[in-house]
């Protein structure tokens, strides 16, 4: 088997299989933040507490939601600077406007 791996004498590719191999890793690393969102982020509740006796309603995240969002907002920036944004750019697109929805709504209260 590591015969066959040497008779591909890739190192006349090596720029190309580097390339390729670190697309790959970015890419897995994209997916898996992209999943991790997906997880975390849809069950996730706002809390309702009624406003004094106006009949109104506030909404919040709790304290490690916020910093959460802040965290989430951050590395979906990141993805959108990277060059391989093409695989995922829907779901990417997705996630950034979702949570900037949720960090205008926050922001407004």
């Amino acid at each position: 088997m590591l015969n066959f791996i040497y008779d591909l004498d890739l190192g006349k590719y090596q720029e190309d299989v580097e390339e390729i191999a670190d697309q790959a890793k970015q890419e897995a690393k994209m997916e898996k933040t992209l999943e991790r969102l997906e997880k975390e982020w849809r069950p996730r509740l706002f809390d309702f507490s009624p406003h004094k006796d106006s009949g109104y309603y506030l909404i919040r995240l709790l304290e490690e939601d916020t910093e959460a969002l802040e965290n989430d907002v951050t590395a979906v920036s990141a993805m959108f600077s990277s060059r391989y944004l093409a695989t995922f750019e829907d779901k990417i697109n997705f996630w950034n406007k979702s949570l900037a929805n949720i960090g205008e709504i926050m922001t407004i209260l």
